[in-house]
């Protein structure tokens, strides 16, 4: 792979125009995101279309980051597989790491559904049992992708699906910014990584049985007016049966959807590879034994910490250690995060914001600005969801950034 050295020390990151280890072209931008930023571009040594991915965060001067980055893309781009979009180079570009991967023109699932809606039985099945099949290729490899969701499923010029990003959470965290940020966006990943749990890849299936209930259904699982609300709903209540959205969908293919959406991860699938199987069924028209265990019902009330110090490049068999969400995992929406933790707070003390009252993702951001870790704790209250009640030191109180601001936040009305 290309180190990537800068051709010219006077730009002072990636854009269209820039010349990129000697042979990638950069052209149009063609995605944007908090983590990264997408353009189209040429490898003129082999004379085709690539996608140039850069990480909105520059690499520590020490040269440690670098090689870490280097060194997981490399890794992931171990990966071939039909489904999967290939990585093809990495390298850093004046601090910038960037990373070359196959061009697919088609567009994302996330576009097909906004124009469609929904798709029919057939066409989801096809997409979902393809990316449970490239999910599989990848577990069984050791990486969990972490972040499946509609805008990471690309689609080519034929309407085969290819999943993006495998393996590249590994390489973004090898940066300084993606070392702090939460992988996965709020609507799709699972209880346990909100929770900020070891993941293994029924994360993943989680993840994907969410696309495969959109794609059916036209709408989510869980809804919510923000990520507080809608986090703390998967955590203490079951998903919308499916049929109830979908009711002209076949039982066995309701069944397998709400195994996925399983609030633990021992009652979803045992593997991407069974999930797969189970879908090439249906898509056949072969019988599938239904799930007889019974699923366990969320937990009312769960307590969580949220210590920015406990996120960091993970080791390879525990790939995606995340910041654990509050209000029972609340998680604050990915943007909101990677705003909140890019800022860096020193070491020793600060005085505590006052936040009592306010949404839980406004007072992460107060407290996280201000340089400390949260602990909550959601008790039933009749204010909103997500709002804090009380907060332990009181306002104004001077606390060392070693310990967390304790926070008691409103889970809503008992039943």
């Amino acid at each position: 792979m290309g180190e990537g050295v800068a051709e010219s020390n006077q730009a002072e990151r990636i854009g269209p125009g820039t010349f990129l280890a000697g042979r990638y072209e950069v052209d149009e931008t063609v995605g944007y995101g908090g983590m990264a930023t997408v353009y189209r571009g040429r490898d003129t040594l082999l004379d085709r279309e690539v996608a140039i991915k850069v990480l909105n965060a520059r690499l520590r001067e020490d040269g440690t980051d670098r090689d870490a980055f280097l060194r997981e893309a490399r890794a992931a781009a171990a990966l071939v597989h039909p489904n999967v979009v290939a990585i093809y180079d990495a390298g850093v570009f004046a601090g910038w790491p960037y990373i070359v991967m196959e061009y697919v023109p088609g567009g994302t699932l996330k576009d097909l559904l906004d124009r469609e809606g929904r798709l029919s039985p057939q066409r989801a099945i096809a997409i979902a049992a393809a990316m449970a099949e490239a999910l599989d290729y990848g577990h069984r490899r050791g990486i969990v992708h972490a972040d499946v969701k509609p805008g990471n499923i690309l689609l080519d010029a034929a309407g085969q699906p290819k999943l993006v990003d495998f393996g590249i959470a590994q390489t973004a965290a090898a940066t300084v910014a993606l070392t702090q940020a939460i992988t996965g966006t709020a609507a799709y990943i699972a209880p346990e990584q909100l929770e900020g749990q070891p993941l293994d890849g029924r994360a993943d299936l989680y993840a994907l049985g969410t696309v495969l209930y959109q794609m059916l259904a036209g709408a989510l699982p869980f809804e919510a007016p923000n990520a507080a609300t809608l986090a703390t709903r998967r955590l203490v209540s079951a998903p919308r049966p499916i049929q109830e959205l979908a009711p002209t969908i076949p039982p066995a293919l309701a069944a397998v959807v709400m195994r996925c959406l399983a609030r633990y991860p021992d009652d979803r699938f045992a593997s991407a590879g069974e999930l797969a199987r189970a879908l090439r069924a249906i898509e056949r028209g072969e019988p599938v034994a239904e799930p007889t265990a019974p699923l366990r019902p969320p937990p009312e009330e769960r307590t969580q910490v949220w210590r920015r110090e406990e996120v960091a490049v993970a080791p390879r068999r525990n790939l995606f250690p995340l910041v654990a969400a509050a209000l029972g995992a609340i998680v604050v929406a990915l943007a909101i995060v990677l705003a909140v933790l890019l800022l860096r707070g020193p070491s020793g003390s600060a005085i505590v914001p006052a936040v009592q009252g306010q949404l839980l993702d406004q007072a992460a951001q107060e407290l996280h600005a201000a340089g400390f870790s949260i602990e909550v704790q959601i008790q039933p209250a009749n204010q909103p969801v997500g709002t804090v009640l009380s907060q332990n030191p009181q306002p104004n109180a001077r606390l060392s950034k070693k310990d967390p601001v304790q926070l008691v936040v409103s889970g809503g009305p008992a039943p």
